[in-house]
């Protein structure tokens, strides 16, 4: 089993550190937000205060990056960074609400479909999302809220009780399918591997015209020790926009386990987002996809309603008149 040393190769440094502070990585502003970062099925943006570093030399214990002859060069791995630090300081302009749709595709079944709405707002360090998904018949509502960043949460309305209680969650949790049927999972709400300080540049590449950067997040420990099956988290960026375009979860010997990817973006005045991403397990084929059917932005939320002790009380209040339908 490849595990991560405790003492990295020379290069490595940690998001934050002394030696990855540099005027010249700094964030410039972006129109197109990529919802894909942030809270709910990979859109809801992170926004980071902090800049990070860059591993350019691939720890040999670890899934083996696709170093390319550009990422050798100097200029272009100057560029990877400032690409991601640009990635996670997006953010949509105010505070926004989604409807949207899961459809769960399985290799062999029946089609299996959930509607839901959710609710976004931002932090100090990222995004704030809540996620509400009726229950049909009698069943209860699946109720969550997410806070994305360099130090992630997640709580979800838990058990009968009367009132219902909140808990966070943890460790094996985090890894499980968000409701019957879907392959989405609390981990992918988060994004976390977004923030993960240990990664490598792996170099850029050409698609439909665009150039595409690509990098390979480490996880942490607690992450590894967690789910052991996951080596680390391939993302690509696009550089034009600096929104991502696909990420791929793999095990330790590089072969790939789970993939997102954007299908459709959707703009709205001068902000995009992702219309529809689809969610695929590598290993049965099976797929979920989540389709935003319609959308509001420039809304301005109590921010009390994104904190835990507030998720069993109503959410905000938007009339459906202001929601643009997308067909």
């Amino acid at each position: 089993m490849r595990m991560l040393p405790n003492n990295p190769e020379p290069g490595f440094r940690e998001v934050g550190s002394s030696s990855s502070r540099s005027p010249s990585f700094m964030a410039r502003s972006c129109s197109l937000v990529t919802i894909g970062q942030s809270a709910i099925f990979l859109f809801l943006l992170f926004y980071s205060q902090g800049t990070a570093g860059i591993l350019t030399a691939a720890d040999p214990l670890q899934p083996q990056p696709n170093i390319s002859q550009t990422a050798e060069k100097l200029e272009q791995l100057v560029e990877g960074e400032k690409i991601l630090n640009d990635f996670r300081r997006q953010r949509l302009g105010g505070d926004y609400s989604f409807k949207f749709e899961l459809k769960h595709m399985p290799r062999r079944g029946a089609i299996t479909r959930y509607r839901g709405q959710l609710w976004g707002t931002w932090g100090d360090t990222g995004a704030r999302t809540r996620v509400l998904i009726p229950g049909a018949d009698d069943a209860k509502d699946f109720s969550m809220l997410v806070h994305n960043g360099p130090e992630p949460k997640v709580w979800s309305v838990v058990g009968e009780s009367n009132p219902p209680s909140v808990r966070e969650l943890d460790g094996a949790e985090l890894f499980e399918p968000l409701l019957p049927g879907l392959i989405i999972t609390p981990f992918d709400l988060q994004m976390p591997f977004i923030y993960w300080p240990k990664y490598v540049f792996e170099g850029t590449s050409k698609k439909l015209g665009r150039t595409l950067f690509a990098f390979l997040m480490y996880p942490p420990e607690a992450t590894a020790t967690t789910n052991p099956e996951l080596g680390a988290v391939r993302i690509f960026l696009e550089e034009k926009s600096r929104q991502w375009l696909k990420a791929e979860l793999v095990d330790k010997e590089g072969q790939p386990l789970k993939s997102f990817k954007i299908i459709s973006v959707k703009k709205i005045g001068d902000e995009g987002f992702p219309k529809a991403i689809d969610f695929l397990d590598e290993k049965t084929r099976s797929k979920t996809r989540f389709r935003i059917t319609a959308a509001v932005l420039g809304q301005n939320f109590a921010k009390d309603l994104f904190q835990p002790e507030y998720l069993t009380e109503e959410v905000p209040v938007v009339a459906d008149k202001a929601f643009t339908y997308l067909k």
